[in-house]
């Protein structure tokens, strides 16, 4: 019930992060976006809202080639990191 009401919330958000550039909070977003999409079963969501984390998460690097994004221990890059969050549930196009 809680991620339901999230992800409404969410493409509230989304509308006007698009629209100002915030690749940076858009990234976040749509990560929350896809563990919340996960938890109320729509994997394919889930899978779609990850590949735009990743599209969020170039866009801000382009913008903003000094910034230092968090990569979680055990990971080399960002990317390795939202290939395994795909991986582990059973998206499509994960490695």
């Amino acid at each position: 019930m809680y991620y339901s009401e999230a992800l409404e919330f969410y493409s509230l958000a989304e509308k006007d992060l698009l629209q100002n550039k915030k690749y940076d909070l858009l990234t976040n977003l749509y990560f929350n976006m896809a563990w919340s999409s996960y938890k109320v079963g729509k994997v394919g969501n889930a899978c779609k809202y990850y590949d735009k984390t990743l599209n969020a998460y170039e866009n801000n690097i382009k913008l903003n080639p000094n910034s230092k994004p968090f990569i979680p221990s055990g990971y080399g890059s960002f990317q390795e990191y939202l290939g395994s969050r795909k991986k582990g549930m059973k998206c499509n196009d994960s490695v």
